[in-house]
């Protein structure tokens, strides 16, 4: 998203005097992303923080409840490099685009006026316009992104700093939200850029988007805890696995297996086991976020691979978000599915 939102400041507000995007420098940008993703996503595996699961059992995270200030100090930094300042970056290169859009919109409103003409529609302001309108739609794919994400910035320095707010329910939202994002960028283009939908209507006009006439062409905590032991009630589903908790009493721990436990915070023994309609209504949503995201990204790929026009630089590094989004939601989608079944992980250590 950086990358797309430089490119977006390059053409946009440096204008003709900008060096233009060549395809061997997005290259180098997307083997920088990936060069980046891997480092850190690898040192939790070497211990700098650690992979654990998440309060709802189904998914894992990073540990975000262990005390240890060199464990929190990954979470800082990761925090600062992938969210923060991005944040900052985007809102500072966009607050200049929007200058830059809207003094030119007021330069071409003065001149039609001094040529005595209701507008000018020459072929450099048509150009001009569509760049405005691929602003607008990169705007609206970083603003979700960023809706995307925050629930789990929000879920790893809630844990931090004021564990009492992370509860099993509160941990679901970070995947519901991050999830969805692999559904949003297909959308986007699919709905708002002209080259795209001009390429969806030759090649599939089943999905093709008619734009024609448009304007621009958590539950609280439960009273249970590790010192009082309460009566079990009926279990459903989940309870159909045997318990693994040392302390007795009825958690969302309970099914657990024995080979994760040395993973599970002492914190999530206080809460009982969470209702299995909201494990049914996570795999619901998942299942729908997974089909969607798969489909529409693989479409975005499939067109810009049989449709030149496309083949630009810039678009290089949408469709490398496409490919980053439809592997992950292919590989993340069909664990978490069963997971969810079962009301807790089901699988070995070597897949957390």
């Amino acid at each position: 998203m950086v990358f797309i939102t430089a490119d977006r400041y390059n053409v946009i507000v440096k204008g003709v005097s900008a060096e233009p995007l060549t395809s061997g420098g997005a290259m180098l940008r997307i083997a920088g992303t990936w060069f980046f993703s891997f480092a850190w996503c690898l040192p939790p595996f070497f211990g700098w923080n650690r992979y654990v699961p998440e309060g709802n059992m189904t998914a894992c995270g990073t540990d975000y409840l262990t005390e240890s200030e060199f464990s929190k100090s990954y979470l800082y930094v990761y925090s600062v490099w992938v969210y923060i300042f991005p944040l900052f970056y985007i809102i500072y290169s966009y607050t200049f685009i929007v200058k830059a859009v809207a003094a030119h919109e007021k330069g071409m409103r003065e001149q039609a006026k001094k040529m005595g003409v209701k507008s000018l529609r020459s072929e450099e302001a048509q150009k001009t316009s569509a760049e405005c309108r691929l602003c607008k739609v990169a705007l609206m794919t970083v603003t979700l992104w960023f809706m995307a994400w925050t629930p789990y910035f929000v879920i790893n320095w809630g844990g931090m700093f004021n564990k009492p707010m992370v509860t099993p329910l509160f941990s679901i939202w970070g995947s519901v939200f991050a999830k969805a994002n692999a559904v949003y960028n297909p959308i986007v283009y699919a709905i708002s850029h002209p080259k795209y939908r001009a390429a969806l209507e030759k090649k599939l006009p089943c999905l093709a988007c008619n734009t024609d006439g448009r304007d621009g062409g958590g539950s609280d905590a439960g009273s249970t805890t590790a010192e009082n032991v309460v009566e079990q009630p009926a279990h459903s589903a989940a309870n159909a696995l045997p318990s693994t908790n040392p302390y007795g009493n009825y958690t969302v721990v309970d099914t657990v297996p024995e080979f994760m436990l040395h993973m599970v915070d002492s914190h999530w023994y206080q809460f009982p086991p969470m209702n299995p309609l909201w494990y049914g209504l996570l795999g619901f949503w998942m299942t729908i976020m997974g089909t969607l995201s798969v489909a529409g990204n693989f479409v975005v790929i499939w067109v810009f691979m049989n449709t030149k026009s496309l083949r630009t630089p810039a678009n290089l590094l949408v469709v490398n978000l496409a490919i980053s989004d439809f592997f992950m939601m292919l590989t993340m989608t069909p664990p978490l599915l069963v997971n969810a079944y079962w009301g807790t992980w089901v699988f070995g250590a070597s897949f957390l």
